[in-house]
């Protein structure tokens, strides 16, 4: 499905998305960033044909992912729009998570007029509706509705 072209600066689009997510989640890894997105843009597809972000899914062992997210995520971070954190899991391992920088906490409408240059309203207005939504679900709704998305779209 096409992205719609980006009409300016920053981490573009997609980090625009990214940050208006972190503003309402909270906080997140980037494989549950990337998944929301996935879902973002396969419901935006099929109401208007063309996905929110530039991502260019790739099917991994959790999902479709995009390495890009990371460089995206950095440049929010550079621009101090969202923050990253170091976390450790019950393992060992160690993740990152990110959240948003809360000196720029506002209302949505402020928000995405401050910050969301390349998004349209009627395309903002899309994404806070399903993104309110989709965060209701579990990590678990989340691998079961990306599963059955990837198996529609493969045949």
């Amino acid at each position: 499905m096409p992205a719609r072209p980006a009409r300016g600066s920053g981490a573009g689009r997609t980090g625009e998305i990214l940050a208006y997510i972190l503003k309402i989640h909270k906080h997140a890894s980037a494989y549950f960033l990337v998944k929301l997105l996935y879902l973002l843009d396969y419901f935006h597809g099929q109401e208007f044909g063309y996905a929110l972000t530039d991502l260019d899914y790739r099917q991994y062992s959790f999902g479709p992912f995009d390495e890009r997210i990371f460089r995206i995520l950095q440049a929010l971070v550079a621009e101090n729009l969202i923050r990253s954190h170091v976390n450790y899991a019950a393992s060992g391992r160690e993740y990152v998570t990110y959240a948003f920088n809360d000196k720029h906490l506002c209302e949505d409408m402020e928000f995405k007029n401050a910050h969301m240059r390349n998004i349209a309203i009627g395309e903002f207005l899309f994404m806070r509706n399903y993104l309110h939504e989709l965060l209701n679900y579990t990590e678990k709704d989340y691998a079961r509705m990306v599963e059955r998305i990837l198996k529609r779209t493969s045949k």
